[in-house]
């Protein structure tokens, strides 16, 4: 349990991962809170309820995902929360550390038309065993940050934007029955196990503008170089 002190509380930020971890079922946002940060609420997998104290103008609950009040942000999902899918509102610029992370009964993700977030944060959909899609993800997405998709084993088909230029480290780690799919040829970083165990990618084609890539993995222009066994 987190018990504020007896009268009203002049809380005013809650930090990085300040309760990340932790077993709590439930959590006021004290009406004073203006901040919160990265993570704050990460893989608390029992919490199924956060409530906003009234007057609290910062921040809003819709759906067990807890936004910013104007929507443009939506910080966490609540991991306790009942459902198995979840639309992500066009409204939403910007997704949270580890928003989804650990989530133990989503099997549908879904980005609204109209969308136009710019990245996949670390670790947003990691650790979802039970996610089988992800649908519509924006075309506007440039960047796949760390661990985005890390070990969503049961993941299947997944369509990435051309826009991509970023597929940050272990990205889709562990994904052993995703569908392959092009890497964009506008990526130019792959990161270091981004897609370690995927048991289903017998090849990938590496686009020749790749400037940073996995420890002895060639460019496609570099293997076409290479003497063929």
């Amino acid at each position: 349990d987190i018990v504020w002190s007896e009268g009203r509380s002049q809380l005013k930020s809650i930090g990085s991962m300040a309760f990340s971890t932790t077993p709590i079922k439930e959590f006021l946002i004290p009406a004073t809170v203006t901040s919160i940060g990265e993570g704050a609420f990460y893989y608390c997998e029992s919490l199924s309820e956060i409530k906003i104290e009234e007057g609290n103008t910062a921040y809003k609950m819709d759906n067990g995902g807890l936004y910013t009040a104007d929507g443009t942000t939506l910080l966490q999902y609540t991991l306790g929360a009942e459902g198995t899918s979840f639309t992500i509102s066009n409204t939403v610029k910007t997704l949270g550390y580890g928003a989804f992370a650990y989530n133990t009964s989503l099997t549908e993700i879904i980005f609204e038309e109209g969308s136009a977030i710019t990245a996949i944060p670390t670790a947003a959909f990691s650790f979802i065993l039970t996610l089988e899609k992800i649908t519509n993800i924006p075309e506007t997405v440039k960047t796949l940050g760390d661990y985005a998709f890390y070990n969503c084993k049961k993941l299947t088909d997944l369509s990435i934007p051309s826009a991509v230029t970023k597929i940050g480290e272990y990205a889709f780690h562990g994904c052993n029955v995703l569908t392959p799919f092009d890497i964009p040829e506008n990526v130019t970083s792959i990161g270091a196990y981004s897609f370690a165990y995927c048991d289903k990618f017998t090849s990938i084609a590496i686009p020749g503008v790749i400037t940073k890539r996995p420890s002895g993995l060639p460019s496609r222009a570099a293997a076409a170089r290479e003497p063929t066994s």
